[in-house]
């Protein structure tokens, strides 16, 4: 594994060894919970509002586990893989503001 484990000869021993040394790397900052709780929220609500709007009438006939199964695997697909990377670019500066 390169940039984790690197061989270090010893003069005591005749044979290279690996050992597992830091990597200097600065830790990865992360933004303020209360952003990410912002940010969450400012992309689910329309999701949902959107959701219920285009399939309301589709989604009231199913029973409520079926329901809730559908309308979060569909909001959770839509956090994951569209929404969320767009809204972590746009509002990049204020989520890691200082």
């Amino acid at each position: 594994m390169r940039g984790i484990y690197s061989e270090a000869f010893h003069p005591e021993q005749t044979e290279c060894r690996t050992i597992a040394t830091a990597r200097q790397i600065a830790p990865r900052t992360q933004p303020p919970c209360y952003k990410m709780f912002l940010l969450t929220w400012l992309a689910i609500y329309p999701l949902i509002t959107g959701i219920y709007l285009l399939f309301g009438n589709f989604l009231s006939a199913l029973p409520l586990l079926l329901r809730t199964l559908l309308l979060t695997g569909v909001l959770v697909y839509l956090m994951t893989y569209l929404v969320m990377p767009h809204l972590t670019k746009t509002f990049h500066k204020w989520l890691f503001k200082p």
